[in-house]
């Protein structure tokens, strides 16, 4: 998967926290998931994870039931 999520920095995921509504109603995307947990909830493994872009707020993580 290619996901962007909730950033693990303190200072990045406060700011996402507040740009999240403004984001939902231009976009309708979240930037505030925690799509780690939600993986780990729906039963998935993380094999591996690499970040892509913006320190860690886009990462690619493979998975596997």
């Amino acid at each position: 998967m290619i996901e962007h999520m909730l950033s693990d920095h303190a200072f990045l995921a406060f700011t996402l926290q507040i740009l999240n509504p403004l984001t939902v109603r231009m976009t309708g995307a979240n930037v505030n998931r925690k799509t780690i947990d939600n993986i780990q909830t729906a039963g998935f493994q993380i094999e591996a994870m690499k970040m892509l872009a913006l320190r860690d707020i886009v990462r690619k993580i493979i998975a596997s039931p």
